[in-house]
């Protein structure tokens, strides 16, 4: 079993509701997403819809997380609004963070070809090459390589994009 259809199999278990996008066919033509809600102090509107995607890109060879920040009225956010959103998220609790904006920007989704933002790939497999010789010790013989990779993966980069992965997950790994 895929790496994709072990985390997809864990997320219905867990009720977090994450889907298998496209048809499988064409390589590089599928990925997971999550819809969900959350609140924030920064909009009037207080409560956002947020749309995460990941997508393997064939020219990093690494996974890469798209998403977007709407109003429940289907209104996108403006990047400086959601820049704002995630750096204040970061920095609660934490003092001072790298700026988000150094590290998200937007482009055209390479699967559905409408603007989406996203997470920049260049430094993905030096930090999870670092972050696999660090845990290689501590890791749960029982969780494939790939999905390990996928798991912990999705825990770093998900909280620079305000994703809220489940607890749960953890225990898998």
């Amino acid at each position: 079993m895929s790496a994709i259809a072990n985390f997809l199999e864990i997320s219905d278990k867990l009720g977090d509701d994450w889907k298998k996008e496209g048809d499988g066919i064409i390589p590089g033509a599928t990925f997971i997403s999550l819809s969900c809600l959350k609140e924030s102090s920064s909009v009037e509107e207080r409560l956002l819809k947020c749309e995460y995607h990941v997508v393997y890109s064939m020219s990093y060879s690494v996974p890469v997380i798209y998403f977007n920040m709407s109003l429940t009225t289907g209104k996108l956010l403006p990047v400086e609004q959601v820049w704002s959103i995630l750096q204040d998220e970061l920095n609660s609790g934490r003092g001072t963070s790298p700026s988000v904006s150094s590290i998200i920007s937007q482009q055209e989704h390479p699967i559905l070809n409408v603007p989406y933002l996203f997470l920049h790939p260049c430094h993905t497999e030096a930090l999870m090459k670092s972050l696999s010789s660090v845990s290689s010790a501590n890791t749960n013989n029982s969780c494939e390589p790939d999905l390990h990779y996928l798991l912990s993966w999705l825990s770093i980069v998900g909280r620079v994009v305000g994703l809220p992965l489940c607890n749960e997950y953890g225990k898998v790994l």
